[in-house]
């Protein structure tokens, strides 16, 4: 068995990993979104640079959760929230400018969140939850890939959670395809050994 991405297969140990902590972030209400298919997307795009709002505001609620999931890996949760709102302003004024499909759209938008959180001055180590903050299994999930090296909680957040392809993820992080797929590799076996470490969530 392995996890459904494109950078390849894993052990069953660490395919059952990720998606148990795929679940765990997927089943929180206030942080989950159903991501449409890609050519749904796609046409919604299109119509948002037409000037539709409302897709404008589907791509938004679409998108959001979970980029906000990668944010928080990236800046820690107190900055997340500042960084999502500067991302998503510069979408929107440089969205007629886009130029690609669906599928294009995710990796743009998560390029856009990595550079705006790379560039804030205030940017703090990645520190995940404790004590009470970690109860609800959405973070202690992400607690739990926070404990991670960087490039592989970058490489599993942007494969299984903002669900970009190997090729986007590795333009995303400035890697090649083959760094991306190895550090995603190694990430599942480490998020495999705290699983097993931790319990389940």
């Amino acid at each position: 068995m392995s996890l459904s991405y494109s950078g390849g297969s894993v052990s069953l140990t660490g395919a059952l990993a990720a998606r148990q902590v795929r679940a765990s972030l997927a089943g929180q209400e206030s942080l989950s979104g159903a991501l449409p298919a890609d050519d749904h997307l796609g046409a919604t795009v299109a119509a948002a640079q037409e000037g539709d709002e409302a897709a404008f505001c589907m791509l938004y609620r679409s998108l959001h959760p979970q980029l906000l999931l990668y944010t928080h890996a990236l800046v820690g949760p107190a900055l997340a929230d500042g960084v999502q709102s500067r991302s998503w302003e510069y979408i929107a004024r440089n969205l007629a400018k886009f130029q690609g499909d669906g599928a294009d759209f995710r990796g743009w938008c998560a390029l856009v969140v990595r550079t705006r959180a790379l560039e804030h001055p205030c940017r703090n180590d990645r520190r995940p939850p404790d004590g009470d903050e970690a109860t609800r299994p959405a973070e202690r999930a992400l607690s739990l890939i926070a404990r991670l090296p960087q490039e592989q909680a970058e490489a599993l957040l942007l494969l299984v959670v903002v669900r970009l392809d190997l090729r986007q993820a590795a333009a995303v992080l400035g890697r090649r395809t083959r760094t991306v797929r190895a550090a995603a590799h190694r990430g599942m076996r480490g998020l495999a050994k705290l699983l097993g470490d931790t319990g389940a969530l």
